[in-house]
C-alpha cells in the first residue's frame, strides 16, 4: 500500500509542469513558407521602401513640370503683349502719317528717323512753304544717299508733302543703288495713297514688291496695295493681296493687320 501511494504521488508531480505550460501564451514565429527563403521575406520590406521613393520622385517631377508650364505660359503672355504693342505702334504711325498728309486738325508727330518709334519730335507747320530742294549729286560732300534720304523724310515730318514726294523721286533716280531705295519707294506710295493719287501710289508700292524682294518693306507694301485696291472697289484683288501677305509673311505686323482688315 505505501508503495502504491508513492507511485500515485510521483505521477501527479510529473503531470504538473505540463499543466503549467498549457496555461502560457504561445510564441508565434514567422517562418518562410514553401519555396521562400529568409532573404525573400526581407526583400518585401525593402521593395515597399523603393516604391515610396519612386512615388516621391514622381511627385517632384510633376511639381517641376507644373513650374515649367507656368513659366511657358508667362513667356507666351509676354510675347503676345509685345506683339499687340508692336501692332498698335504700327497702326499709330500709319494713322499719324495719314493725318499729316491729309491735313488733320491736330498736328501729330512722327519719329525722328524713318523706322524708329522712339523720341518723337513735335511737328509744326512752317509759316511759308520751303522751296524744292536742289537735286543732289551722287557722292557729294553733303553725305550722299543717307543725307538725301534724311532730307526727304524731314520734309514729310515738316508736312511739306509735295516737296517730300519730289525729293524721294529724285532720290530713287540719283541713288538707284542705295540700300534705301526700297524705303524711298515705300514712302512715295504712302504719300500718294494719303493724297489719293492712287495710280502713282500703286506704281510706287509695286516697285517695292517687284524690284526689292528681299526688303523688309515688301509685306507692308503688299498690305498697302490691298488697302489701295479696296479703295478702288476691287474687293477680289484686295483680298488677293491680303492673302499673299498672310501666306508669304505670316509672322509680320503687316500679316496681323491684313488678318484684321475689315473684320
Amino acid at each position: 500500500m505505501p508503495k502504491l501511494r508513492t507511485l500515485m504521488l510521483g505521477g501527479l508531480l510529473a503531470a504538473m509542469p505540463a499543466v503549467a505550460l498549457a496555461d502560457e501564451v504561445p510564441i508565434i514565429e514567422i517562418t518562410p513558407g514553401p519555396g521562400q527563403s529568409p532573404s525573400s521575406v526581407r526583400y518585401g520590406a525593402s521593395a515597399g521602401s523603393q516604391e515610396a521613393q519612386l512615388l516621391l520622385m514622381v511627385q517632384q517631377l510633376q511639381d517641376e513640370v507644373r513650374t515649367l508650364r507656368g513659366q511657358v505660359e508667362s513667356q507666351q503672355y509676354e510675347f503676345d503683349r509685345m506683339k499687340r504693342e508692336q501692332d498698335d505702334r504700327y497702326r499709330d504711325l500709319d494713322r499719324r502719317m495719314s493725318l499729316l498728309i491729309t491735313g488733320g486738325a491736330a498736328a501729330p508727330t512722327l519719329p525722328a528717323e524713318e523706322g524708329s518709334l522712339e523720341a518723337p519730335a513735335a511737328v509744326e507747320a512752317p509759316s511759308q512753304p520751303s522751296s524744292p530742294l536742289p537735286a543732289p549729286t551722287q557722292g557729294a560732300d553733303s553725305g550722299g544717299d543717307d543725307a538725301a534720304y534724311q532730307a526727304a523724310f524731314g520734309l514729310v515730318r515738316e508736312r511739306q508733302f509735295d516737296q517730300a514726294a519730289q525729293a524721294f523721286e529724285r532720290f530713287v533716280t540719283d541713288y538707284s543703288s542705295s540700300p534705301r531705295v526700297a524705303n524711298a519707294y515705300y514712302w512715295l506710295g504712302e504719300i500718294y495713297l494719303a493724297q489719293q493719287k492712287l495710280e502713282a501710289s500703286q506704281k510706287a508700292f509695286l516697285q517695292v514688291v517687284d524690284g526689292f524682294a528681299g526688303s523688309p518693306k515688301v509685306p507692308d507694301a503688299l498690305y498697302k496695295l490691298g488697302v489701295l485696291q479696296d479703295q478702288l472697289g476691287n474687293a477680289a484683288e484686295s483680298a488677293r493681296y491680303m492673302e499673299r501677305v498672310l501666306q508669304e509673311y505670316p509672322n509680320t505686323s503687316a500679316a496681323r493687320l491684313a488678318q484684321n482688315y475689315k473684320r
